[in-house]
């Protein structure tokens, strides 16, 4: 605590960004006092133009923060242009990334550790209940049994993911008891035995929202790590986003540096869907930039079907 930190999140200090008279007095007044004391400075998460970029940089050089708390896609894209414009990132001397909000892909924890020379944790939580869980050294999520307890119910036994239903054991004003957040999650095996000595539980991956499944045009269920999976590294390939137009079509948003790249993305791209999902139409399409939604968050799998 005090320690000058980042936090790459909402809508930074533009009013203008953020949604609703009451949000935007927050981001006008309350959010500069509550850095002031923090010792952090706050960064929108959606801001990707290049001038934008740049003011980010300067923040970074100017005031040294220890470590960044952040969205995993906002780092991204700033990871990025930091690397593409030759900057030294790890003349910034961060020491860690705590990664929250969305799911962490293990591209982005080799993109971080390539550009800043630190490591990720790979954080969860929800609004209505804080932090939930966090990754270790020893490479296992080890939930905060202490303060909450987490379970993942699955809707049939041999299924490999369920829904996360917490419980928390500290909040007695509002309790909340077997509270099914709607995330997804693979549960840790048990046996895991941690070299730091935490006995706490494990979970194995967490997989993302419910909403995030996508239904086929044969009936079958997927989620959206197929695609992301699926997109990892293809060579040229900057930032992409999946979105299911119809049960049995997708179109693939790519941001590349040349038209000239395309065909060998489409077709590998085609290729890994057709092989991990079954899924044989798909359009390549190219894109000079891909917005992040109004809360700073980036969808990388949107679906349009109800």
């Amino acid at each position: 605590m005090g320690d000058p930190h980042i936090m790459l999140w909402g809508y930074g200090y533009n009013p203008r960004k953020a949604p609703g008279f009451r949000k935007a007095l927050q981001v006008l007044f309350t959010r500069p006092i509550e850095d002031l004391i923090m010792n952090r400075r706050t960064m929108a998460a959606f801001n990707i133009s290049k001038n934008d970029l740049k003011k980010d940089v300067a923040i970074l050089q100017k005031f040294k923060p220890k470590y960044i708390f952040t969205y995993p896609s906002a780092l991204s894209f700033l990871a990025d242009f930091i690397r593409d414009q030759g900057i030294n990132g790890h003349n910034l001397e961060i020491q860690l990334i705590l990664s929250f909000g969305e799911i962490l892909y293990d591209q982005q924890t080799e993109l971080f550790h390539n550009v800043f020379g630190c490591p990720t944790v790979n954080g969860y939580g929800a609004s209505e209940v804080g932090a939930i869980a966090g990754s270790l050294p020893c490479g296992q999520i080890h939930t905060m049994d202490d303060f909450i307890l987490v379970e993942v119910v699955k809707e049939h036994p041999s299924d490999e993911f369920g829904e996360i239903v917490v419980t928390l054991l500290e909040n007695f004003a509002s309790p909340l008891i077997r509270y099914n957040l709607q995330d997804l999650a693979v549960p840790g095996d048990g046996n895991h035995e941690c070299p730091l000595g935490v006995g706490f539980s494990t979970l194995k991956q967490i997989i993302g929202r419910h909403h995030d499944k996508i239904l086929l045009a044969d009936g079958t269920y997927v989620h959206g790590t197929v695609f992301t999976s699926a997109m990892n590294k293809i060579e040229h390939v900057k930032h992409f986003q999946v979105i299911q137009k119809q049960p049995d079509l997708f179109d693939i948003l790519v941001v590349t540096d040349s038209e000239k790249d395309l065909p060998k993305i489409e077709k590998k791209v085609k290729a890994r869907l057709r092989k991990r999902a079954g899924i044989k139409h798909a359009n390549v399409i190219r894109v000079p930039a891909i917005p992040a939604e109004t809360t700073g968050k980036f969808r990388f799998v949107r679906s349009e079907v109800n």
